[in-house]
């Protein structure tokens, strides 16, 4: 694995980082119910995987996945970055509200309720596939699935709650995660 796949995949995970550590523009964490933690719990530890699985040779595949990887990592970020700017100044990293609130349906929100998310599995994945190893890809999956899981439900009931039947709606029209 050449030095720069290197560098970019750490970039991306490092990006990431930031987004979960950057928790001053939260008003409040009342809602959240730790689910900020757990994430950045899960993000940290996929990260260490992946330093772990880099220099590992347990799991590793045909060299060719690599690229396949490095364009899923790519298709996560811009995802990612696609949806938080979509949805401007309520992107907050805590489950928060902000006044006039609603919701957005436009952009990557048109197709997915949580396209961030579904950009954050695409680069965890294409990491560990960048990198030529299945062991890091499971690892990594295995470390943010459960905290994506518990940070949609704490989000999806408080959305449900401040927005009732028309969050209801948005929820029947439009995948959760992956189309």
């Amino acid at each position: 694995m050449d030095y720069i796949r290197i560098v970019l995949l750490v970039s991306a995970l490092l990006i990431e980082l930031r987004i979960f550590m950057n928790v001053r523009r939260a008003k409040s964490m009342k809602h959240d119910r730790g689910s900020l933690k757990a994430l950045t719990f899960c993000v940290v530890l996929g990260i260490a995987a992946f330093f772990f699985f880099v220099f590992s040779k347990i799991g590793k595949l045909p060299a060719d996945t690599s690229r396949w990887g490095l364009a899923a990592v790519v298709a996560g970020l811009f995802l990612r970055q696609w949806a938080i700017r979509t949805l401007g100044r309520f992107f907050t990293p805590v489950v928060s509200s902000e006044q006039h609130h609603t919701i957005i349906a436009a952009g990557p929100y048109r197709y997915l309720r949580h396209p961030s998310y579904t950009g954050l599995v695409l680069e965890f994945a294409g990491a560990a596939l960048a990198i030529s190893n299945i062991a890091a890809f499971f690892v990594m999956l295995i470390c943010i699935i459960p905290a994506l899981r518990y940070r949609i439900r704490i989000e999806e009931a408080f959305l449900t709650d401040k927005f009732g039947d028309a969050y209801s709606a948005f929820q029947k029209r439009t995948p959760r995660i992956f189309p």
